[in-house]
């Protein structure tokens, strides 16, 4: 059946429907395209990988979801991930995230590396840039320095350090502790304290997490987080940001095996603050080569 329209509707406000109609398809086609094009460069990076290094290799991929509060748009989005061990000693990470946020929309995109100097020793390297969206940094880079402790290396402790330059005119310099404990399978316990410092302004915050997961690799992974402090800068427009609030966040993770070498991951997230309050769920799948 056609649909009806009032005879008091003028005929151009039917085009503007269509038009508007229109318009959110294309952006909804044109979003599938660019994760098509993105999960097919990452599939062939995956492939290439598994032919020329012997090792542990996997790839996830997934959807975002995030109702945000104070009359915010919610967040949505899909993220690729690819692990692949090079070498005996070296193993790289690529991830390809892409948010629509705060009524904007923009692509991040991080290449990682981590390299084990010995049984005690390794380090962790990463540096991201991205294409559109205010949100994301222009470029942000991380790096940390590890140690297994103890004949059983049970104990692992991390000191590491970041630089953040946003698209706004703000740039945040961090430093952090970290410390895991690997008890008799299946539980580790874990914790952190970080300090950041953002400029202009020479803003100082802090803030501090921890961690307990229940580890049966090639079966199930299940990790709960709670993570409090203060958050120096917070864009919520390109041209608007709040300075210096306090914050607490709470993230449950599952990594579930389905098959010998696939499965599904899925989060849930709380997050609360004075600007806005976040809570939602990502939901992907895994393959393992």
């Amino acid at each position: 059946m056609r649909p009806s329209y009032s005879k008091s509707m003028p005929r151009c406000k039917r085009r503007s429907a269509r038009t508007i109609a229109g318009g959110r398809l294309q952006g909804v086609f044109s979003r599938m395209s660019q994760a098509l094009i993105f999960g097919g460069f990452l599939w062939l990076l995956v492939f290439y990988c598994v032919r020329v290094a012997a090792g542990e290799h996997s790839i996830d991929g997934g959807g975002i979801y995030y109702n945000v509060s104070k009359d915010l748009d919610d967040t949505h989005g899909e993220y690729l991930r690819v692990y692949f061990d090079a070498s005996t000693s070296d193993a790289f990470t690529f991830d390809i995230t892409r948010l629509d946020r705060f009524d904007d929309e923009g692509t991040q995109f991080t290449v990682g590396n981590i390299h084990q100097f010995s049984e005690r020793w390794f380090t962790q390297l990463s540096v991201a840039g991205s294409a559109g969206g205010f949100f994301w940094p222009d470029v942000r880079v991380d790096g940390s320095v590890s140690r297994r402790w103890f004949n059983d290396k049970r104990l692992v402790t991390t000191l590491g350090g970041g630089y953040f330059d946003a698209k706004d005119v703000h740039e945040d310099l961090r430093a952090y502790v970290d410390a895991a404990y690997y008890f008799e399978r299946p539980f580790v316990l874990q914790g952190g304290f970080q300090i950041n410092i953002s400029d202009p302004g020479s803003v100082d915050s802090t803030s501090g997490y921890v961690a307990a997961s229940y580890v049966r690799k090639k079966s199930r992974i299940v990790s709960i987080r709670g993570g409090i402090g203060d958050q120096a800068y917070q864009a919520i427009t390109a041209t608007n940001f709040v300075v210096d609030f306090p914050y607490h966040s709470v993230r449950a993770t599952w990594r579930e095996w389905v098959g010998k070498t696939w499965g599904i991951n899925i989060a849930a997230e709380h997050y609360s603050s004075e600007v806005y309050d976040q809570n939602g769920f990502e939901l992907g799948f895994f393959k393992e080569f």
